[in-house]
């Protein structure tokens, strides 16, 4: 609230080598990046401590997730999908994996046939995915991509 009867003024300088109410300088997190792409959190906050500054393993993963992967998915014609463990046992995701630059592209916290189907129509441009032995891929990849060639993994075969 303003209160013109109140002789306290304040005020915050903005430099160009922060953002607003940034606790890190726009170069500082350019090399955090640069650093993380290549390695994981916890070794990359290690490096980080013995050369450049004192960054979380916690911080540098908020810091990806806040930026987000830019993939160009019209660009994506081959993949591998699979299930991963969220918690062994209990709950499970997806991955995506390109096959041509051997990278994940994508995940998603469910292996439903539903929820994978809407993923996959995302990228428009498959033509060859590769899978598990798991009917509810194999439902997925008919409903989002039925003219895709669907290839048994040779770990599952």
């Amino acid at each position: 609230m303003h209160n013109a009867g109140c002789k306290n003024r304040r005020f915050a300088e903005r430099h160009e080598f922060t953002g607003a109410k940034a606790k890190k300088s726009k170069r500082l997190i350019e090399e955090i990046r640069k650093i993380a792409e290549n390695m994981s959190a916890m070794i990359a906050s290690a490096y980080l401590r013995e050369s450049v500054a004192k960054v979380g393993k916690s911080s540098i993963c908020e810091l990806l997730k806040k930026d987000g992967v830019k993939i160009e998915r019209s660009n994506i014609s081959k993949v591998c999908i699979d299930d991963f463990a969220l918690k062994k046992g209990r709950s499970y995701g997806t991955v995506m994996i390109d096959i041509e630059k051997h990278e994940i592209i994508d995940m998603i916290a469910t292996r439903e046939q539903g929820a994978v189907s809407e993923w996959l129509r995302g990228y428009e441009n498959l033509s060859n995915i590769s899978r598990d032995g798991s009917i509810s891929y194999r439902g997925a990849i008919e409903a989002a991509h039925s003219e895709a060639a669907q290839i048994s993994d040779r770990f599952h075969l």
